[in-house]
């Protein structure tokens, strides 16, 4: 992660992985979104404020991607020791530098090849 001009530390490509495994496709009335688990090896607690260092619980997170509006949303899951999961937490302050890294490591990951394998089907019907 770097620091940004305002404080936030920023997400980049070299703090993520996504795999063309994580990649969920939904096409639904014409309109495809985009889901992918994003593996993070950053400092969750640092970049959430939350607080699972020292403990069992852990963070999923997943970007959203709709083809048709081209807009990405950011949400994370916790998942605690006891089995209890978090509803799904937006996240609210990220950069356009972070969204950009994302958006290239799920292109990495093959979305463009899915979304086209998609579209393709789509057509046929």
């Amino acid at each position: 992660m770097i620091k940004s001009e305002n404080g936030i530390w920023e997400i980049t490509e070299d703090d993520i992985r996504i795999s063309k495994d994580d990649l969920d496709i939904d096409a639904d009335d014409g309109c495809i979104t985009v889901t992918a688990y994003v593996e993070t090896w950053f400092d969750v607690d640092e970049r959430f404020g939350t607080e699972t260092y020292g403990t069992s619980d852990y963070i999923n997170l997943y970007a959203r991607y709709d083809t048709y509006t081209g807009n990405m949303e950011l949400v994370y899951h916790i998942w605690y020791a006891d089995g209890n999961v978090s509803d799904e937490i937006p996240v609210e302050s990220w950069t356009f530098s972070e969204e950009r890294a994302i958006f290239a490591a799920m292109k990495k990951a093959g979305m463009d090849e899915l979304i086209n394998e998609i579209g393709n089907e789509t057509e046929e019907k």
